[in-house]
């Protein structure tokens, strides 16, 4: 079903994507463009109705693909729109970490210059990357946002390695061309739940490090994960998630300033939106999937540390210590109230209903996500502000953790401990609950 209603006033879509160079020049062409066409992506949009593809690319690349059956399909949906960017950093001389921040600058400037170019008050920006693939349904989704009236929908992803899941794709033939169409062109039709057990059973060996538990797992991770048993799935916490959809009617004209002292991940999402109350997060996989490839040979993973053996009490403790520190560096002393709601929140990737082995574990981790940051949430805030600073149970032993303590004050806090529990007491916060 084609929908040429798009949201108060018939506002149309304006996507955007950037790329150089003939490797996501093919990423674009060949996947990112084709999971697009969908049946319940792109085809739920009429071109007449205003939606744009804003493609910030090197002449050589546009000229490359601008006339492709693929791009002839996609004008029926939205009419591509060409930015000129150029086509390599500047700098190609130096170290390789000289070089590897050349590159990071000019992707920072492509992107920079694709935001300025889609942006409009009366439009809904839609940013991505070329080397993504989308789930069927993404469109779809993002109309019943609209609908909704949602001014932000975000969509967590972790990487996946590139060859496993084109090799899947193939092996199950998802590849499907349009028979109706007068210009045929392939398009990738992936279900939600074929895609989420991609995501999982795929990961990158870059974000392996990230599972609750293994070896070698940051103090402060940007994102972690828990695998539910079985192969179910797994249920990820994230800081960083990608925009897939902005309403651009609340926009300054001077929208991308924020990217002058900061990158578009850090920065971004959080200065152009300061209420959390309009954003919607993509916290379960059955709404649509992004799937974000990168060869496997790409892994710059530090090497797996074992830390000693730790008793499960010691690991849950850790646990609590290290969410909560999370939490603080990502969105506390910031003030990113984006983040804060991405911190409280559990995103599902499952292939399979959802069953009481799931839910168990699910409230499980609900629970300790509120034991580690549950006194930043007992009380509304006003704009933004988190209680950090009232004294509770937590700030006495998550926020200066035991075991980092001189032995001497360990000790009288384990014979505190113990003196409790054998007397059947609790530690009471300031509300007079116990722990």
């Amino acid at each position: 079903m084609t929908s040429t209603l798009t949201g108060p006033g018939n506002r149309p879509f304006h996507f955007m994507v950037p790329f150089w160079g003939e490797r996501y020049r093919n990423y674009f062409i060949d996947l990112f463009l084709p999971s697009l066409l969908a049946p319940n992506n792109l085809p739920l949009l009429q071109a007449k109705d205003g939606h744009k593809f804003f493609i910030a690319a090197p002449r050589e690349d546009w000229e490359a693909i601008k006339d492709l059956p693929i791009m002839s399909r996609a004008r029926r949906h939205v009419e591509p729109s060409w930015v000129e960017v150029s086509s390599q950093p500047h700098e190609q001389t130096g170290s390789e970490h000289e070089r590897y921040a050349a590159v990071l600058r000019h992707m920072k400037t492509c992107l920079r210059t694709v935001l300025d170019a889609g942006y409009h008050p009366r439009a809904y920006g839609s940013f991505h990357l070329p080397d993504t693939v989308f789930s069927d349904g993404m469109v779809a989704s993002l109309l019943a946002s609209v609908h909704r009236g949602d001014r932000l929908v975000v969509c967590p992803a972790l990487r996946q390695s590139e060859e496993g899941v084109l090799a899947e794709i193939d092996e199950l033939g998802l590849w499907s061309h349009n028979p109706a169409a007068s210009i045929t062109a392939r398009e990738l039709t992936l279900m939600p739940r074929r895609a989420a057990d991609m995501a999982v059973r795929h990961l990158h060996p870059e974000v392996l490090i990230f599972e609750e538990g293994a070896l070698g797992q940051p103090a402060t991770p940007p994102f972690r994960y828990w695998r539910v048993p079985e192969g179910r799935g797994i249920l990820l916490n994230t800081f960083f998630v990608a925009p897939v959809l902005m309403d651009y009617s609340g926009f300054s004209p001077d929208h991308t300033r924020c990217l002058d002292h900061d990158s578009f991940e850090n920065a971004y999402i959080s200065a152009n939106f300061g209420d959390s109350a309009v954003i919607r997060i993509v916290e379960d996989s059955d709404d649509f999937v992004m799937l974000s490839l990168t060869p496997k040979s790409v892994d710059h993973s530090a090497p797996s540390s074992d830390a000693g053996r730790r008793s499960a009490l010691r690991r849950y403790y850790d646990c609590l210590c290290d969410i909560r520190r999370s939490f603080e560096i990502h969105a506390v002393h910031n003030r990113d109230v984006i983040r804060q709601k991405l911190g409280r929140t559990l995103v599902r990737w499952h292939a399979h209903d959802l069953d009481d082995e799931w839910m168990k574990l699910e409230r499980r981790l609900r629970r300790v996500l509120d034991r580690a940051i549950g006194d930043y949430y007992e009380r509304a805030i006003p704009q933004g502000r988190l209680a950090a600073n009232r004294h509770n149970w937590r700030t006495v032993i998550l926020d200066t953790p035991v075991f980092d303590l001189p032995r001497t004050l360990r000790r009288l806090i384990y014979r505190v401990l113990l003196k409790v529990r054998a007397t059947g007491g609790a530690f009471i916060n300031a509300r007079g609950r116990g722990w």
